[in-house]
């Protein structure tokens, strides 16, 4: 008997306890530990964009915009990827796609995998958090340039309108070229 329960106990173990398969576990842990990576090279722009904008380095602004660009495409086919393989997930384990979240699988996922993918959702969360506070601060910038590019042309305008500057129109009410008698 004791035979018995050793070998149910090492099946219960062996066992999941969720309908999928490891490839499909492991591919999603390798596809959210490549958004983190693509996510990492966003910030890295953005932290380019904003020492851009304060060094007022267009060229390095063309850089970080042409970066977060190129990233954001692999991004965007990471995520399709993520997304079908989500609803997979979810229609194996006969669940709205919705209710499969991250805290949820951190429940269901053997925990050396629930670390992994706690450590990746937790640094991406981080990350988001970062390019959302530097995405404020060069909008920010980006105003402060507009706002003083404006009272710059506001005062130049003013100047070349007042009476002692700019052109004045000729008298050309005698029909003559020049304003002299002679």
């Amino acid at each position: 008997m004791t035979e018995f329960m050793a070998s149910e106990q090492e099946r219960t173990v062996q066992e999941p306890s969720y309908p999928w398969s490891e490839l499909e576990v492991k591919r999603l842990l390798r596809l959210m530990n490549q958004l983190l990576a693509q996510y990492r090279y966003v910030l890295a722009a953005s932290r380019l964009n904003k020492d851009g904008l304060v060094e007022n380095d267009v060229q390095k602004m063309e850089q970080a915009l042409a970066d977060v660009t190129e990233h954001l495409d692999v991004i965007h086919q990471l995520e399709s990827e993520r997304q079908g393989l989500s609803e997979d997930m979810a229609a194996e384990a006969r669940m709205d796609v919705a209710e499969l979240t991250v805290p949820y699988l951190l429940t269901v996922l053997p925990p050396l995998q629930a670390q992994q993918l706690e450590k990746a959702a937790g640094e991406l969360r981080v990350i988001f958090e970062e390019i959302a506070g530097l995405n404020r601060l060069n909008a920010e910038l980006v105003n402060q340039s507009i706002h003083f590019f404006k009272k710059t042309l506001d005062i130049v305008t003013l100047a070349l309108n007042s009476s002692n500057y700019g052109s004045k129109p000729a008298n050309r009410a005698s029909g003559r070229l020049f304003d002299t008698q002679v």
